[in-house]
C-alpha cells in the first residue's frame, strides 16, 4: 500500500497542523512512506514534536526489518540494533540545523532556491543520506537517472580552487547519463575530490587538477588527477598504513569511498607515480548492469 496523496501533499505543507496530521498517518502506517519521503520532511521539519514522530517512524521501520531476519544469533541482533539507533540519532541531531539554515537563507537571501547557499545544503543533505545508507547497509539505494558530467561538475566542492573537466575525446558531441544513488556518488567524489585539493596545497606551484571520464559499452570511467609531496604509493599503502595523498590523513576518506562503491557495485584504485597521484572509478551506467 502507498500513502494517499493528501499525506504527500500535507507533508509539504505550510501548516504545521497538517504535518502534524500526515505525521500521525505515518506513526500507523510506518511501511507506507518511503524512506526517502520520511528522511527529507524530517530534515526540513521546524516542530520538535513532529520532528519526533519521523524519528519514531524510521526507528520503527529499522525495528519491523530486524525481527523479520530469522535464524540471527542474539548478539548479531543485539549488535545491529545499535545500527538504526546510531543513524536514527544522527537523523536527530543533524537534520534540524539543516532546516535551521534553510529557513534563514529564505528569509535573508534573496532568490534562494537559486543561490549557492541552498545548492550546499541539498549537498550536506544528501551527504547525510548517504552516511545513513552506508550504516544502514540493507537500506535500499535511492536510484536516480543524472547526467555523468552535471554529476562530476556539481559536485566540486571548493569555491576557492578550481579544476580542469575533459570528456573523452570518443564522448564529443554526448553526455552520457548515470543511474546511481546520487548521494553516495557524490560521497565518493567529494572525498577523492578533497584528497586531491589537499594534496595540491602541499606543493609551492601545483599543476591543475584534471578531471576526466568516458563511457563504453554500459560502462563508465572517472580520472582525477593531481600533484602530490612525494615519489610513489599504490591503494595497498593507504589500506595497510594509512598513507594518502594527504598529510596526517589516516585513510578514513579511502574506507568510505570502498563503502560506497562496494554497496554501488563500482570499482576504484588509487595510484602515485613521480609526483602525479590518479584516482580512478568505474561502474556501469546502470547500478543493475
Amino acid at each position: 500500500m502507498e500513502a494517499p496523496d493528501w499525506v504527500t501533499e500535507a507533508l509539504n505543507s505550510e501548516s504545521p497542523s497538517m504535518r502534524l496530521k500526515a505525521a500521525t498517518w505515518a506513526k500507523s502506517h510506518p511501511n507506507d512512506v518511503s524512506v526517502t519521503i520520511l528522511m527529507r520532511s524530517l530534515q526540513k521539519e521546524p516542530v520538535n514534536q513532529i520532528r519526533q514522530i519521523f524519528n519514531d517512524v524510521l526507528a520503527t521501520r529499522q525495528t519491523a526489518q530486524l525481527q523479520t531476519d530469522v535464524g540471527a544469533s542474539s548478539a548479531a541482533v543485539a549488535a545491529q540494533v545499535a545500527i538504526p539507533e546510531l543513524a536514527r540519532l544522527i537523523r536527530h541531531e543533524l537534520s534540524p540545523p539543516i532546516g535551521w539554515i534553510r529557513r534563514a537563507g529564505n528569509r535573508e537571501i534573496e532568490d534562494f532556491p537559486r543561490s549557492s547557499t541552498n545548492d550546499a545544503l541539498n549537498r550536506l543533505e544528501r551527504r547525510v543520506d548517504a552516511i545513513i545508507a552506508l550504516i544502514k547497509s540493507d537500506s535500499a539505494l535511492d536510484l536516480v537517472t543524472v547526467s555523468l558530467e552535471s554529476l562530476l561538475r556539481d559536485s566540486w566542492p571548493d569555491f576557492t580552487k578550481s579544476a580542469t573537466f575533459s570528456p573523452a575525446q570518443e564522448l564529443l558531441g554526448r553526455q552520457p547519463d548515470i543511474e546511481t544513488d546520487v548521494g553516495l556518488f557524490e560521497l565518493i567524489l567529494s572525498n577523492a575530490y578533497q584528497n586531491a585539493i589537499d594534496a595540491s596545497n602541499e606543493l609551492t606551484d601545483p599543476p591543475p587538477i584534471s578531471v576526466s571520464w568516458s563511457e563504453v559499452g554500459g560502462r563508465f570511467w572517472i580520472r582525477i588527477s593531481n600533484g602530490f609531496s612525494g615519489n610513489q604509493f599504490d591503494i595497498q599503502d593507504v589500506q595497510a598504513t594509512g598513507i594518502s595523498t594527504k598529510v596526517g590523513h589516516q585513510g578514513i576518506g579511502i574506507s568510505l569511498i570502498k563503502t560506497a562503491t562496494s554497496r554501488l557495485k563500482y570499482g576504484f584504485r588509487v595510484t602515485g607515480q613521480s609526483g602525479l597521484a590518479t584516482f580512478t572509478l568505474t561502474g556501469g551506467l546502470s547500478v543493475n548492469d
